[in-house]
């Protein structure tokens, strides 16, 4: 009889101690300590929402933010957007050719700087240029073009 209950004592798995719960944590979850800085770093701390915000970090930074704003456009930039739509809308009413769909590709892709950004970079100037000076005929035709080329310098 002793055997049998040795046997059993065997097969029983051995007990060990219960384990303590985890430590509970105390503040928000999200914050943790910061790394240690160097003493001629200066802090930066951001709380709350950072949403439709804007940061420059560093010695020389700038920072510009034009949120739910259309950029400014000074006067030359105006005339020529309305230059550009008036040409767009002019181009609707000439027979499409290849040569009239490149311009209103051109001039719609400008249109869409000026409006974005405020102005037309050179680089776009220059194309809307060449094209322009391509289709002479055309400026002929449509006195928009006249209007377009003159504010573009040809």
């Amino acid at each position: 009889m002793s055997r049998a209950v040795s046997t059993a004592a065997r097969s029983r798995p051995a007990r060990t101690p219960p384990r303590s719960p985890p430590p509970v944590a105390r503040g928000p979850r999200h914050r943790r300590e910061p790394a240690p800085m160097a003493t001629d770093e200066p802090g930066v701390s951001i709380s709350g929402g950072v949403h439709g915000s804007t940061f420059a970090i560093g010695s020389h930074a700038h920072a510009e933010s034009h949120h739910g704003t259309a950029p400014r456009r000074d006067e030359t930039a105006e005339a020529l957007l309305t230059a550009v739509r008036e040409l767009r809308e002019d181009l609707t009413r000439l027979r499409a050719t290849d040569e009239t769909a490149a311009l209103d590709t051109a001039l719609a892709e400008t249109e869409e700087e000026i409006v974005t950004t405020g102005q037309a970079g050179p680089t776009r100037r220059e194309r809307l240029r060449a094209l322009l000076d391509d289709s002479q005929a055309l400026v002929g035709l449509v006195a928009s073009a006249g209007a377009v080329a003159g504010l573009l310098g040809l």
